[in-house]
Formats: structure tokens, C-alpha cells, sequence
């Protein structure tokens, strides 16, 4: 029964971590995506010659 204790203890501890880490993997694909498309724009703006709009 020890064992069994030990392990739904830890379960959180490593569901929460898991979650960390999940969250932490979306908050910076948004941001590499935010950038890339930042860059995007730039460029397109360059191109035209309109005004560069950096929202």
C-alpha cells in the first residue's frame, strides 16, 4: 500500500509539470508564429513600399 500512496502523491507533482511544460510549448509556438508573421509584414510592407504597421 506504501508504493500505492507514494505514486497518486507524485501523481500531481508530475501531471503539473507535464502542464508546465505543455503551456510553456504553446506560449512560445504563439510567439515564434507572432514573429514570423511580424517579419512577414515587414517584408510585404517593404515591397510595396506602404507603411510598415507593426500591430
Amino acid at each position: 500500500m506504501g508504493l500505492g500512496q507514494a505514486g497518486s502523491a507524485a501523481l500531481p507533482a508530475v501531471l503539473g509539470v507535464a502542464g508546465f511544460g505543455i503551456l510553456a510549448g504553446l506560449g512560445g509556438m504563439a510567439f515564434a508564429l507572432k514573429r514570423q508573421l511580424n517579419t512577414y509584414r515587414r517584408q510585404e510592407a517593404a515591397a510595396t513600399q506602404g507603411p510598415v504597421s507593426v500591430a
